[in-house]
């Protein structure tokens, strides 16, 4: 059984957030690459994760040939 989505932000979507806020936009590839320099981070789980946040309207994306790009739709101070 699935665990229902959280409807704050969560760690893992904070740090996703952050690369997202620092870079302006990038790649799921740009994003685990970003995460895997301080923890082990799979570019599944990046992918996973970007599509929540997609679906609780944190973040956008435009198609860039096959590559996704996604950006935040929230800043910092609306998260906190």
């Amino acid at each position: 059984m699935a665990r229902p989505a959280s409807p704050t932000v969560t760690d893992a979507e904070r740090a996703i957030l952050e690369v997202l806020w620092d870079r302006g936009e990038a790649s799921v590839r740009d994003v685990a690459d970003a995460l895997s320099a301080t923890k082990a981070v799979a570019y599944n789980t990046v992918l996973t994760m970007l599509g929540i946040l997609l679906k609780k309207s944190l973040v956008a994306y435009r198609q860039e040939g096959r590559a996704f790009i996604y950006r935040a739709c929230v800043s910092r101070e609306e998260v906190r």
